[in-house]
């Protein structure tokens, strides 16, 4: 009779933590980056009597890797916090950062020769993974891309440049940086850049034909 009643009491409690997580733990997914409400606490482990890591201040920010864990009566998430610092916090003193599209400026080409010229801008991804490429063409209509960059999740700007080869001489061309990420795609205003004519044929010497 005992062994039955704990056996009872077991599923209760398996079943209880079951229906806790089920309810409290939609706030959040793996891979959702997070932001803390308040001073919260980091832990070796899913309690409150677990070792302390560190303590992250409000606003601090960092990446679900794992969880949830039901323990001590909370929720807990295992966090990469963006100091370095990683371990398990309590869901209640956190919220969902919202990805921020990233900035973007075109800037004026540089080693512009008769057929390439190198592409520069400074982008800014805002604090989530970003890809950045440019656009191209002899009008604002643009019809060719360069290829694709993946330039991190950091917060300050970055310079970016490609070196575009193959072109007309002496045509004014237009361009524009393309970067995005979760948040949205922002296009970089338009500059332009003309290359240069063709040489002309250099002749080293004259000679007079054989007779």
């Amino acid at each position: 009779m005992k062994t039955k009643r704990l056996f009872f009491v077991t599923v209760m409690l398996i079943g209880w933590a079951t229906l806790f997580i089920s309810k409290s733990a939609l706030a959040f997914s793996i891979g959702n980056k997070v932001q803390c409400t308040q001073d919260l606490n980091v832990r070796s482990s899913y309690s409150t009597s677990a070792t302390l890591i560190t303590s992250e201040t409000a606003g601090s920010q960092g990446t679900i890797s794992s969880g949830p864990q039901v323990g001590s009566g909370y929720t807990w998430w295992y966090i990469n916090w963006g100091d370095g610092y990683s371990g398990w916090s309590v869901q209640d003193y956190l919220s969902v950062v919202t990805a921020i599209a990233p900035s973007a400026t075109t800037n004026t080409a540089s080693n512009v020769t008769s057929n390439s010229a190198q592409l520069n801008a400074t982008i800014n991804p805002n604090g989530s993974s970003t890809s950045a490429y440019f656009q191209y063409g002899t009008t604002t209509a643009y019809g060719g891309t360069t290829g694709s960059g993946n330039f991190g999740n950091g917060t300050s700007s970055i310079a970016i440049q490609s070196i575009d080869s193959g072109l007309n001489s002496n045509t004014l061309f237009h361009y524009r940086v393309v970067a995005s990420n979760s948040g949205g795609t922002t296009y970089g205003n338009d500059v332009t850049f003309t290359t240069s004519g063709l040489p002309a044929p250099s002749i080293s010497s004259v000679s007079p034909a054989a007779r």
